[in-house]
């Protein structure tokens, strides 16, 4: 919470002192450590970090090999026209939307060590099984199944997609099985063997980490507990719920999440037909597909830093969304192959690139469990409600300029920069209304001499000394 934490004690009133004392000693504790701790940390983050980042990735590939399968005859196997291929993208989402917050009740009762390898074990047979179906009637019920049990993840990567689908590809024939088979049984397969591997080392808790040692647990649970006394109260007030719907700052993130998936899952699912429209063969298609998803990667980390470096999310949000955007208009207005290639660069690594600065903006600017777990439901939803809309605006007939899915990029990603702007005018204002006597009295009124932690179960992130960082 330390982005939030006021800058001068000067402007505090003396009767908030311990208290913001207390703040800035729970926000300032990392800093403080000792090195067993400082040790444990880098092994939470080489142990359970990468468990997860490839949990993360394996769903993304597991929902998105559709597009990968499709270059590889799926379409055509199956006897699908456009319509109904785009309603099996479409169905994914229904129930991915819905089972988001049963699934994060859920994971609170199992715990993650059991619950997550449990999804992963579900979609992975799930996708696997995507292999053997031989009709429309049969896909739908994979994909709706598939969205089912992905709901209780957000999406990753998906660089290595295209790669692994061309060499998959080659397998085209084997045992008497087409390649796009072979790309659902085996990314499925591996999806299902790793779900063993996380059970084993992904722990509960800190508690049940047995690769951290009694000393290492019992000061990283010290810390974890100061954050959490200080700023979250886990009682539900419906007043708190409704309040994040009502907040403007926090629609205009909503909008942009929105915008944002857009454009993630319809160039996830569709890079591939795009690429092959380009007159690509299939297993060229499948290759050309990986390179602009590898170089997000990089200028992702870099935007991340950037961002944590000078403690900033809207401006490196409309740096990469112009990226974006000046790759959509490329995409629009060009007619080689080597523009609408590169306008595909731009697209991805403008669009990837801002996802760790969108997914924590709200994190970051609400107090309070309850608004907090809300906001990040309402925009996780926008992304999702993105990805319905973005499988209907690559028909088939548009190839190979596909001019209305350009011209529709171009304007989700203009819409995205203006509530980036938007929002971050309402959240500076904001700053500038609680440096004023008059509104910590407004806010705080009968409450002023509880604690801060109760201050902020009450007020949330209106409290006079959250200060949000733009």
């Amino acid at each position: 919470m330390s982005d939030q934490l006021p800058r001068k004690e000067s402007s505090l009133r003396p009767d908030h002192v311990e208290d913001l004392s207390q703040a800035s000693q729970a926000s300032g504790q990392v800093q403080e450590v000792s090195r067993a701790v400082r040790l444990a940390l880098r092994k939470l983050d080489l142990i359970v970090i990468p468990l997860l980042t490839s949990i993360y990735l394996l769903a993304f590939l597991d929902r998105t090999n559709l597009g990968n399968a499709r270059v590889a005859g799926l379409q055509r196997d199956l006897h699908l026209d456009d319509l109904k291929y785009r309603t099996a993208l479409c169905v994914t989402y229904v129930p991915y939307i819905l089972s988001e917050v049963p699934s994060n009740l859920i994971i609170k009762k199992l715990g993650p060590k059991r619950y997550l390898p449990a999804l992963c074990l579900s979609w992975g047979i799930i996708s696997t099984l995507q292999c053997v179906v031989h009709n429309y009637a049969g896909l739908i019920a994979c994909r709706f199944l598939l969205g089912a049990v992905e709901g209780g993840l957000f999406p990753g990567l998906g660089a290595f997609s295209g790669l692994l689908a061309a060499a998959i590809e080659n397998l085209d024939g084997i045992r008497g099985l087409e390649g796009w088979r072979w790309i659902f049984i085996l990314e499925g397969t591996f999806t299902i063997l790793w779900a063993f591997v996380a059970y084993a080392f992904l722990p509960n808790d800190p508690k049940a980490a047995n690769f951290l040692s009694s000393t290492q647990i019992e000061e990283k649970l010290t810390i974890l507990r100061n954050d959490v006394d200080l700023v979250d109260s886990h009682a539900i007030s419906f007043r708190n719920v409704l309040s994040v719907f009502t907040d403007l700052p926090i629609v205009c993130v909503w909008v942009t999440s929105l915008c944002s998936g857009c454009s993630l899952y319809g160039l996830g699912y569709f890079t591939p037909t795009i690429v092959q429209s380009m007159g690509f063969d299939r297993t060229r298609t499948q290759l050309m597909t990986a390179p602009p998803y590898a170089a997000a990667v990089p200028i992702t980390f870099l935007a991340s830093w950037i961002s944590i470096r000078f403690q900033s999310r809207g401006l490196p949000m409309i740096a990469t969304y112009m990226v974006a955007l000046t790759g959509a208009i490329m995409f629009l207005l060009g007619r080689s192959l080597a523009v609408r290639y590169s306008a595909i660069f731009l697209l991805l690594i403008g669009i990837y690139a801002n996802v760790p600065c969108q997914v924590s903006w709200v994190p970051n600017y609400t107090a309070g469990h309850v608004r907090r777990a809300t906001g990040i439901a309402m925009t996780t939803v926008g992304v999702n409600v993105g990805g319905i809309i973005s499988t209907w605006i690559f028909p088939s007939k548009d190839a190979p300029f596909f001019r209305f899915a350009a011209a529709f990029l171009v304007g989700t990603n203009v819409l995205a920069i203006l509530a980036t702007c938007l929002a971050m005018w309402l959240w500076s204002r904001r700053n500038y209304q609680k440096q004023h006597r008059d509104y910590r009295q407004a806010v705080l009124g009968n409450i002023s001499e509880e604690t801060l932690a109760k201050q902020l179960e009450l007020v949330g992130d209106a409290h006079p000394d959250y200060l949000y960082v733009l």
